[in-house]
């Protein structure tokens, strides 16, 4: 069961490894994937996000996760590396990426992490969009009860760093 406390107005937070867990980023990665495949779906398959994060011990680890549910989800992934929030919105924008998640909590303590959600032109997912967002976890929590593809089978959506999009979903 996901902590509910951790969807804020703005966006995901609380002390990594008790309330946002591995398991939680991959039910979120899942989950907003879900909804990009719904909303972006119609115009390509396979809806691009670039993942980035921040420097702390426990980022890297969340952010594999956060990229393994929207892979099985049916995303094309763009791991953009250690980077601060405001690169991770340039390259949604710059790139025109559908999405972007960035594993980060900012000022908060070193114990804490958090996740932060756009879609296009970096338009912040937050309010009643992350609130819908936790009911469709609570409803279905495992990516595993939806059948989707396994993630090994997907693993080469994801763009390594550096990566430029000449080959990708839309290029």
């Amino acid at each position: 069961m996901i902590d509910p406390r951790i969807f804020r107005a703005y966006d995901i937070r609380g002390v990594a490894g008790t309330q946002l867990t591995e398991e939680a980023c991959l039910q979120i990665g899942f989950a907003f994937g879900t909804v990009l495949i719904e909303k972006y779906g119609k115009e390509h398959p396979s809806p691009t996000v670039a993942v980035g994060r921040d420097a702390r011990t426990h980022s890297l680890a969340l952010q594999a996760e956060v990229m393994k549910g929207l892979i099985v989800a049916g995303c094309e992934v763009f791991d953009i590396g250690q980077t601060p929030s405001p690169v991770n919105y340039f390259t949604i924008c710059t790139q025109k990426f559908d999405a972007g998640m960035q594993i980060t909590a900012s000022h908060n303590p070193k114990e804490d992490n958090g996740i932060k959600l756009c879609t296009r032109d970096a338009d912040a997912f937050s309010g009643e969009d992350l609130q819908e967002l936790r009911r469709r976890i609570e409803a279905s929590p495992s990516p595993e009860k939806n059948s989707p593809p396994s993630f090994s089978a997907s693993a080469e959506r994801v763009a390594p760093q550096g990566r430029e999009r000449t080959g990708g979903v839309r290029g």
